[in-house]
């Protein structure tokens, strides 16, 4: 884009040319971006999409879809223009300037109490030692007034990580009638000062706080939308929300002396994400709640939880994480009212069974009840025919499968490791009705550490299998001949087992990558590895039975490990051997 023949004061003349012909708005973003992206604002919180249109239209900014669900960044000298542009407004006082994103003229102006009406912005994320910006001992006291005379800023993200000692507290003299994003890490104070009423502010986030109780009474917040106080360890109560109507995001998790939700919750109709994860809530709600926008519900690790509320007011939830909540032991049978519902995890719970009755979730694709040791039954997933991932793994009372499974065409993961099975199915899986497998999906299966299991299953109808785990389970002492069905299987993992060969005869595996029978202290020899020619790691160590290699691994020009310590072989093959990876 830019070619380095060029030089730099004449790039960014050019670059200017574009600045110059936006509108005043599109200006203000432009710098916004410019001196603060590399922080975690989401701009598109505080600004309309028409003006970050135009932005990215004329390729001043774009979307960073893989970090940060779309932040929005701009090339490295559109930043360095911007910044210029910035410190052009009072090379010599930074406290003239709109915008701070130095920690130098950060700790300058309130140090010096430099501050004027031109600033409009602050950010100062102090994650690393300060050394010479604060000095040696940072024994500096800033006073609390510093703020006093930025009566027009719009934006301050402020991360001191306890650096800086204030005089008193700091939100006191500041004004908040144009404040729109406050991000404060570590802020200092208990509680926000009554004269703090930042009417105009849509993002407030203060995660690791002091905080004891954010306000009392009810705050008038008409436009805020987002709301992180997030591992506030000293948070007793949460803050009455009534006067915060527009409220989409709520996180409290980590706040773990809260143990209760505030009934003004339910005037948020616009809520979507509610999180209070480690908590020490023992209920949700005791009424009815009326969310219906509500989409991600995240409670995981909140031990003291005995029991799902009704969840019949929030019909549009996607994501429901109970995880490791140690002492829920049931669902609630409203869940059945939740035919948008994605994800549901309830790892590490007690509950017996999940539901009674048949279910109807249309939409649930990830079902996670790993750890949950009380369960004694596998559900009836009949009606949850879209499911792709299913995780049982360490359900150690679960003992047998539920037959509606087969019915799971969409299924590309299943996790069973860890359970009391003894077998995963009786018959051959295949739909005859529909000349299709049922299990055509399926990607990966895991039975590792199913002592009980005595025999693989027929896998023909799951022809297109990738992974398969059947490690440490001790009373598997075969193959099933349906694996040379397997034509897209990379990694098969037996390690531990009672398996005494491999297979009887020729099997063609053209993808398999990884074979690992490690500990098969049965297993007295390998047979036919031309088979599976793109074979890269092979492990056979602690196989005490095994004294030979079959003459076929000389084929395998890809093999890059072979790992044989602890067999009783005398010579690992006879004459030359070429082996290419």
């Amino acid at each position: 884009m830019f070619t380095k023949a060029i030089p730099e004061t004449e790039i960014f003349d050019i670059l200017k040319i574009s600045f110059d012909g936006l509108e005043e708005s599109q200006k203000i973003l432009f710098l916004d971006v410019a001196c603060f992206s590399d922080q975690w604002i989401d701009f598109k919180k505080i600004y309309s999409a028409d003006i970050i249109e135009v932005l990215i239209d004329k390729s001043l900014v774009s979307k960073d879809d893989v970090y940060f669900k779309e932040r929005l960044t701009m090339h490295d000298l559109l930043k360095e223009m911007g910044r210029q542009i910035v410190r052009s407004e009072c090379p010599q006082e930074p406290g003239r300037r709109s915008r701070l994103f130095h920690h130098e003229d950060v700790f300058h102006v309130l140090k010096n109490n430099t501050g004027t009406d031109a600033i409009e912005g602050i950010v100062m994320d102090l994650d690393l030692p300060l050394g010479g910006i604060l000095g040696a001992n940072h024994s500096d006291i800033i006073n609390a007034n510093a703020f006093s005379n930025m009566r027009n800023w719009r934006l301050l993200y402020f991360c001191d990580f306890g650096y800086i000692k204030w005089s008193g507290n700091p939100l006191e003299y500041m004004p908040s009638d144009k404040l729109q994003f406050l991000r404060w890490s570590k802020y200092p104070s208990k509680s926000w000062p009554s004269s703090f009423q930042p009417k105009n502010l849509i993002v407030l986030e203060m995660p690791n706080s002091h905080i004891k109780q954010l306000w009392t009474g009810s705050m008038v917040l008409p436009n805020l939308k987002e709301l992180n106080l997030r591992h506030c360890k000293n948070l007793i109560e949460m803050p009455n929300l009534t006067k915060a109507p527009k409220l989409e995001k709520i996180d409290f998790s980590e706040c773990k002396k809260l143990s209760e939700v505030h009934p003004s919750i339910k005037v948020l109709k616009q809520l979507q994400e509610l999180r209070m994860s480690c908590t020490r809530i023992k209920q949700l709600w005791t009424e009815l709640m009326i969310l219906p926008n509500l989409k991600e519900l995240d409670l995981n690790y909140c031990e003291n939880l005995i029991e799902i509320s009704d969840l019949s007011g929030v019909p549009n939830l996607e994501k429901i994480d109970f995880s490791y909540c140690r002492s829920l032991c049931k669902v609630h049978p409203s869940i059945e009212v939740l035919k948008r519902l994605q994800k549901l995890k309830m790892r590490g719970t007690r509950i017996k069974q999940l539901w009674k009755e048949w279910v109807v979730l249309p939409n649930l694709k990830k079902l996670d009840l790993m750890y949950c040791e009380n369960l004694i039954e596998m559900p009836d997933l009949s009606g949850a025919p879209n499911l792709e991932k299913i995780e049982f793994s360490y359900c150690e009372s679960l003992c047998k499968f539920h037959s509606s499974i087969k019915g799971l065409k969409r299924l590309q993961k299943l996790g069973m490791s860890g359970t009391q099975i003894k077998q995963l199915w009786n018959e051959l899986v295949i739909s005859f009705s529909l000349y299709k497998y049922v299990f055509d999906n399926l990607k990966e299966l895991d039975l590792s550490c199913c002592e009980n299991l005595i025999k693989i299953p027929n896998l023909s109808g799951a022809a297109n299998l990738e992974k398969i785990n059947f490690s440490l389970c001790e009373s598997l002492c075969k193959f099933h001949s349906s694996i040379k069905k397997l034509k897209r299987l990379q990694e098969l993992r037996m390690s531990n087992t009672r398996i005494k060969q491999l297979w009887k005869e020729w099997v063609v595996l053209p993808n398999l990558k990884k074979l690992d029978l490690s500990y098969c202290e049965n297993l007295i020899e390998t047979r036919y590895l031309c088979g599976a020619p793109n074979l890269e790691i092979i492990n056979f160590s602690n196989c005490r039975n095994l004294c030979k290699v079959h003459s076929s691994i000389k084929k395998l020009k890809r093999l890059q490990e072979l790992r044989m310590s602890g067999t009783r072989i005398k010579k690992l093959w006879k004459g030359s051997m070429f082996v290419i990876s």
